[in-house]
């Protein structure tokens, strides 16, 4: 058996089993769930330094501490209300992206097995894109083949692979 086709088995095997994809999907649902939880921390936070930030002001306004203390207390804060809001945007784009990648059990088996099916109607050039897409390395050893996926696309990047392979 050549390479090929041992690869062409595995991505069966590996798209084929609904409990893998269905395992693969909770742990990206858990992975959203955390990062959303983090997202909803951190704009905690800066509120919170915010609403401390306001106090400190209101205190200096009032003649309750001067200058000085104002000073004390509100650069630490305000450079901290500056570390959060630059931390922000990467937390709130990490979130999105999770979403947007979101998928179901269903089109992940779907679009793997339409792809298996065209396997042998697809020439070199685009098996080796699908390939190179889906396996990040294999590795070739004492009678074995261990084969390491880089991830599993979702399935709009699959949708897009197909439909830049040829004729369907």
């Amino acid at each position: 058996m050549d390479l090929e086709n041992i690869v062409k088995g595995e991505l069966k095997l590996f798209f084929g089993q609904r409990d893998r994809v269905a395992q693969h999907l909770k742990n990206a649902d858990r992975n959203l769930t955390e990062k959303a939880a983090a997202l909803d921390i951190h704009q905690r936070e800066i509120q919170k330094v915010q609403d401390e930030m306001a106090r400190t002001h209101r205190l200096y306004l009032d003649g309750e501490i001067t200058g000085q203390g104002f000073g004390q207390f509100y650069k630490p804060a305000e450079e901290r209300l500056n570390q959060l809001r630059a931390e922000l945007p990467k937390l709130e784009a990490e979130v999105d992206l999770l979403k947007i990648n979101k998928l179901s059990a269903d089109d992940v088996v779907h679009e793997s097995a339409t792809l298996h099916e065209r396997w042998p109607s697809l020439g070199q050039d685009d098996r080796r894109k699908v390939i190179e897409a889906l396996i990040e390395k294999i590795t070739i050893g004492d009678g074995e083949i261990d084969i390491t996926y880089s991830c599993i696309p979702t399935s709009e990047e699959l949708c897009k692979n197909q439909q830049g392979l040829g004729p369907g």
